[in-house]
């Protein structure tokens, strides 16, 4: 097997340990043998514990990336794209098992990382600036920060007690904000 596939099979193995054991209990020893691999092989790749929580949250940022691409690629205004990312990201959280897993036994080790980003990385306010910045390009820098940041915390909130409403009914909403609110007020700044 090849580096880039060992390293997949450690992250799927541990993937599969944090959902059966959660984060605090997650061991290297047992992903080391869920992984069909001697623990110094392992640690080769992923000297330390954290290290390895950081590959696998990145590798799931990358399929809600992967999620939101696929929901925005037949966007046909920035309206539409905002809304299909908001859409999936919402569905994609609620849904998640590894999300779904910790929430219900060990909400203390999620928590922090759902609101101030514990493990190193890009944060989920950097991800929807940038999704903001690429689907938006009039609106201000700081208007997509300012936007990306009251998003984050609105995902958040929902993770933690969801919404009465559907994902499609608060995409509405917040695009209607956006767009009846925020890049008015962006367009205003940017001529005066």
């Amino acid at each position: 097997m090849d580096e880039k596939g060992t390293e997949r099979q450690i992250v799927d193995a541990a993937y599969e340990a944090v959902a059966v054991y959660g984060i605090t209990r997650l061991s290297l020893a047992d992903v080391a043998k869920r992984a069909h691999l001697s623990r110094q092989t392992l640690y080769r790749y992923f000297p330390s514990k954290d290290d390895l929580l950081v590959a696998v949250v990145a590798r799931e940022e990358q399929r809600f990336g992967n999620q939101i691409s696929d929901a925005t690629r037949n966007a046909v205004t920035p309206r539409d794209a905002l809304r299909a990312a908001i859409v999936a990201t919402l569905d994609g959280v609620r849904t998640h098992p590894l999300i779904e897993r910790l929430l219900e036994t060990e909400p203390e080790t999620l928590v922090p990382y759902l609101t101030v980003g514990t493990l190193p990385g890009p944060s989920t306010k950097e991800h929807l600036t940038r999704l903001l910045e690429h689907v938006m390009p009039e609106m201000s820098t700081e208007d997509s920060r300012r936007t990306a940041d009251v998003l984050s915390r609105l995902i958040t909130s929902s993770v933690l007690d969801p919404f009465d409403e559907s994902p499609e009914e608060f995409a509405d909403w917040f695009v209607g904000l956006v767009f009846c609110g925020v890049m008015i007020a962006s367009h205003r700044n940017s001529h005066a």
